[in-house]
């Protein structure tokens, strides 16, 4: 959020705190009572560290392009029924195969689906993450799953990513018989954009809506 603000040369910091977040929207996730389903929070937070920053006015920027974005989704997917929403599971590649991870309710990345107009299967999960089990996925039978990987460094790595995360769904025995796997129903799009709170939120519930509703989000408008 920092570096969008344009305070990044003020800045000395780690990628990964020790402990638990101290961000207003990071400390939801924590103490939050239901699903995250919006990026107010988030906003809220630009906003803020632009008065501290002296960056109020791009903070306000950032803001309003994102709630422009996800607006325009908003907008696309208004005539489609919550239960016609299709699910949605998230598969984080990098957290290992043998036990996958549930992104539950809390966090900020159920708020992208959600806003994207699909549904997390694991929505009512009382956390942020949670392990979880291949049997509760095949219980789920997705639409859709995401590759979530994290960025290897260059698109030739991270691409390939990609494509082992697929190969495993595809060859996994657990895996390999699901709706989504049958019928290649796979959004490719990174953890960082799904999973850390910012700004590029809002163009992973562009990606995934245009994804998930071809007919209704062309090319991510």
């Amino acid at each position: 959020m920092l570096l969008q603000l344009g305070a990044g040369d003020r800045v000395i910091g780690t990628g990964f705190p020790p402990g638990k977040g101290t961000l207003p929207s990071a400390l939801a996730e924590q103490g939050a009572k239901a699903p995250r389903t919006d990026l107010a929070g988030i906003e809220d937070d630009i906003r803020r560290l632009g008065a501290v920053t002296g960056t109020a006015a791009r903070a306000e920027e950032l803001v309003t392009g994102m709630e422009k974005r996800i607006g325009e989704v908003r907008t696309a997917l208004a005539g489609v029924p919550e239960d016609e929403r299709p699910s949605y599971f998230a598969f984080d590649f990098d957290a290992g195969t043998k036990q996958p991870v549930a992104v539950c309710g809390r966090q900020v990345a159920n708020a992208v689906i959600t806003q994207a107009g699909a549904r997390n299967v694991f929505a009512d999960c009382d956390a942020d993450f949670k392990p979880g089990s291949w049997e509760d996925v095949v219980a789920k039978n997705p639409d859709w799953i995401q590759l979530s990987v994290r960025n290897r460094g260059s698109e030739d790595a991270t691409r390939k990513a990609y494509d082992d995360a697929e190969a495993f769904l595809r060859s996994f025995p657990a895996t390999q018989g699901l709706k989504a796997v049958q019928e290649g129903r796979f959004v490719r799009l990174g953890s960082e954009v799904t999973t850390i709170a910012g700004v590029r939120n809002a163009d992973a519930v562009r990606q995934i809506a245009a994804t998930v509703h071809p007919d209704l989000v062309k090319n991510g408008q």
